[in-house]
């Protein structure tokens, strides 16, 4: 979107310049989004995120990637494949043109620049996501167990006995 402004068009011949002035409008993309660029989480912990897309683009392959611009970021997962105990898991909900991606015991080194992508025949879509991962926070509440009361287990991970929805593995 940085790139929309007033541009013109030129055609140079010789000593001679025609131009006609455009502008170029550059929109998000409707066909590919998420509810809220910045995801926070806690270290231990696990964040997911949504990410929609349009009815036309339920057989693309969903990819959750991480680097700084989606064309070249570094696939984390991707649907049609998972293995149990991934710290990452992608579940793609056609019906409901959602893909849902689950990152579990969250590190330090796993904040940064993530996008959601859809591809097929060579055509990439992507959106980004930006993990931030704090700290825990020490907490006045205590627990029987002895972990405070703000930080979720592995164990929070979602069950993955779901039938009809497409998984995906980590590639670490």
């Amino acid at each position: 979107m940085t790139d929309s402004g007033h541009y013109w068009c030129v055609v140079e011949y010789s000593e001679i310049k025609l131009g006609t002035p455009l502008e170029l409008r550059v929109k998000a993309s409707s066909l590919l989004w998420i509810n809220d660029p910045v995801v926070t989480g806690i270290r231990g912990g696990m964040v997911s995120i949504l990410c929609h897309y349009t009815q036309d683009y339920k057989r693309y392959v969903k990819q959750w990637c991480k680097g700084e611009e989606w064309k070249s970021c570094e696939i984390v997962a991707q649907s049609m494949t998972w293995k149990v105990g991934d710290k990452v898991r992608l579940d793609d909900d056609e019906s409901q043109g959602i893909f849902t991606v689950n990152m579990r015991a969250l590190e330090m080194a796993d904040a940064g620049q993530y996008w959601c992508v859809m591809e097929s025949n060579g055509v990439k879509l992507g959106t980004a996501v930006e993990l931030i991962v704090k700290k825990v926070i020490p907490s006045t509440e205590t627990s029987t167990s002895g972990i405070p009361p703000t930080v979720q287990t592995s164990s929070d991970m979602p069950s993955l006995s779901h039938k009809e929805k497409a998984f995906i593995s980590v590639y670490t």
